[in-house]
């Protein structure tokens, strides 16, 4: 029914044009249990994958992060042990050594255990 606002009935003048609706019709369907049960798991699933795609794309942020923190930590600058010449000693400057102090001492280390090495080497049988 076309509503329209009328004039002579005070009640009536306030009305917006529009369409008012009789009747209408409302249509159901029976889906069986096992119908229901299988969309109820698609439904599950379809919203576990949103849920696993945005973990993944954090997880992926996250080891991009951690590898450039460990990226930075393994390439940080280090201080030095610089030897230096005094005018007493006559150097070239080739015999600068430049070495970082805990490299100098796995090198005394590697030293002193091959020192300690002994080499025993089987004897062939008869």
């Amino acid at each position: 029914m076309f509503l329209r606002p009328v004039q002579k009935i005070k009640l009536a003048r306030n009305f917006p044009e529009a369409l008012l609706p009789l009747f209408w019709l409302d249509e159901h369907i029976i889906v069986p249990e096992w119908l229901r049960c299988e969309l109820r798991v698609a439904h599950f699933v379809l919203k576990s994958v949103k849920v696993i795609v945005h973990l993944m794309i954090v997880g992926g942020l996250g080891l991009l992060a951690y590898t450039f923190y460990k990226d930075y930590r393994t390439t940080k600058f280090s201080a030095k042990k610089v030897t230096t010449t005094t005018s007493s000693q006559k150097r070239s400057p080739m015999e600068v050594k430049t070495m970082f102090e805990s490299d100098q001492e796995k090198t005394q280390e590697l030293a002193v255990s091959l020192q300690k090495l002994t080499f025993v080497l089987p004897t062939p049988m008869k």
